[in-house]
């Protein structure tokens, strides 16, 4: 089957459950939204199908295969982007995401998200933390990956840095990318997204598409924001 698809997820820290049997599929050209309050699972979740963290059961496949088994065709942005502190920009996007900085095709959007060739030439561990996000978001996007997960993409982005990320993203989507965010923001994620999986203490408290979960309230008034505190609040 297409897409990244949570087959009833369970994990646990030592006595501690965290995950019980999170079931989800982010289809293909469509952008998921895992949207949950800190500490309810969703990091979790990630590094269960990233394999950073082993499952007490369920998987997650891509394209009905392993993790191991598409990294060439997988991109993802953490909260906190990893990068190599010593290396210069230009490396960590050779090392870490397989690109090759000095393209000319890639020189756009590494511009655009106030990578020049003189940011690159930095280490990257000169880079602030909202540099850094911006940094690992360009070279997930360069990827051009089929599956793309994004932790808080919107985390360290001025507005016009956001809509150029949104607009790549969107590019993605029609190309049949299957993406899965997460993030605070509702009303910048909700015009992006597809599909919502409401995770509260561990569960899918809704899973379906955000134009049928507003339908369910009858209301134009009602933001997303307001509706997920409604069903992760038990009204």
């Amino acid at each position: 089957m297409n897409g990244i698809i949570s087959e009833d997820v369970s994990c646990a820290y030592g006595k501690t459950q965290i995950l019980f049997g999170l079931s989800f599929h982010a289809k293909k050209g469509e952008i998921t939204y895992l949207a949950g309050e800190n500490g309810v699972g969703k990091t979790t979740w990630i590094k269960v199908a990233t394999n950073l963290k082993k499952a007490t059961s369920g998987q997650v496949t891509y394209g009905g295969k392993r993790f191991s088994r598409v990294r060439d065709e997988f991109a993802i942005v953490f909260d906190i982007p990893a990068v190599y502190p010593k290396l210069t920009g230009y490396d960590n996007l050779k090392i870490l995401y397989n690109v090759k900085g000095r393209a000319p095709d890639n020189a756009s959007l590494l511009n655009e998200l106030g990578f020049d060739s003189r940011m690159l030439r930095m280490k990257a561990g000169e880079y602030s933390l909202g540099q850094r996000h911006r940094f690992a978001i360009a070279a997930a996007l360069l990827r051009k990956p089929k599956f793309l997960i994004l932790d808080e993409p919107d985390i360290g982005l001025d507005p016009k840095s956001w809509t150029i990320v949104v607009e790549k993203l969107l590019d993605l989507k029609s190309q049949g990318c299957a993406i899965i965010i997460t993030g605070q923001n509702f009303d910048s994620l909700e015009k992006i997204s597809d599909h919502i999986v409401i995770l509260s203490q561990g569960k899918a408290k809704y899973n379906g598409s955000i134009q049928a979960l507003k339908k369910q309230y009858q209301s134009d008034n009602i933001t997303l924001k307001e509706i997920f505190q409604k069903i992760v609040n038990g009204d």
